[in-house]
């Protein structure tokens, strides 16, 4: 049973200190009255870091090849690959060319349109040596390949195998290119080829060969006598008879 009272009346318990809350700290609305009036404040959730999600894993990696293909199509509005890598070349923007041939598959890279692109851009750019260098590992049937292998062996000096790669681009059909345009550069690097071999060896006969090319040059361009070829065969024409012989 509970402790008796004195007086029969109502048990007094004894009231418990309250102490005063801090300034500042919240209160709480006392029994009775309108819970309304002071409300706790909620707790704030706790800062959570963010993170990238994860990319699923069978998603193919954008590569720079997509990158760069990608972005050339919608230049050129083309979506073959050989296409644009021709037109690369054609506009001058040879490294670029370069880069977008080195991303493709193997069997494209392999194909004639791909490897005279490559061709002409390496020349183009001034990368003989490397040219040279790719030509030796491809030996497509293309009157264009022959003739750049030509102008390699030409600079090199090596006078009679370009005589016979510039014979073997005469008999051979160009497939990207014009190629009567080429046939008069086929004539002009025979005669480049014929000036070599008389500074080699400055006999009688060979210095005939060599006016007989350039002669051949000024009638396959004497149509239009501003260009190059015709006003480089007037020079070396002149140089030729101003030389003796042996």
């Amino acid at each position: 049973e509970g402790p008796e009272t004195g007086g029969g009346g109502e048990a007094n318990a004894t009231p418990t200190a309250i102490p005063h809350a801090p300034k500042g700290s919240p209160t709480y609305a006392k029994s009775g009255q309108n819970a309304d009036a002071v409300s706790p404040p909620r707790p704030k959730a706790p800062k959570v870091a963010k993170r990238d999600r994860p990319a699923p894993a069978n998603m193919p990696k954008r590569t720079k090849r997509q990158t760069l293909l990608s972005r050339l199509r919608d230049e050129h509005g083309v979506e073959d690959a050989l296409t644009i890598l021709g037109k690369e070349v054609a506009v001058g923007r040879y490294s670029q060319a370069l880069s977008l041939y080195n991303e493709l598959p193997s069997e494209e890279a392999q194909k004639p349109r791909a490897v005279i692109s490559k061709i002409r851009a390496l020349e183009q750019s001034g990368r003989y040596n490397e040219a040279g260098r790719f030509l030796a590992s491809n030996r497509i049937e293309d009157c264009e390949v022959y003739l750049a292998r030509a102008r390699y062996l030409i600079r090199n000096s090596r006078f009679r195998e370009a005589e016979a790669a510039l014979e073997r681009a005469r008999s051979l059909p160009a497939a990207f290119a014009d190629k009567a345009a080429l046939t008069g550069h086929i004539k002009y690097y025979l005669a480049e080829c014929g000036t070599g071999l008389f500074r080699t060896k400055r006999t009688q006969a060979s210095k005939e060969t060599a006016l007989q090319r350039w002669y051949d040059v000024k009638y396959a361009y004497r149509n239009d006598q501003n260009h190059r070829f015709f006003q480089k065969a007037n020079e070396s024409i002149r140089a030729l008879w101003a030389v003796q012989t042996d």
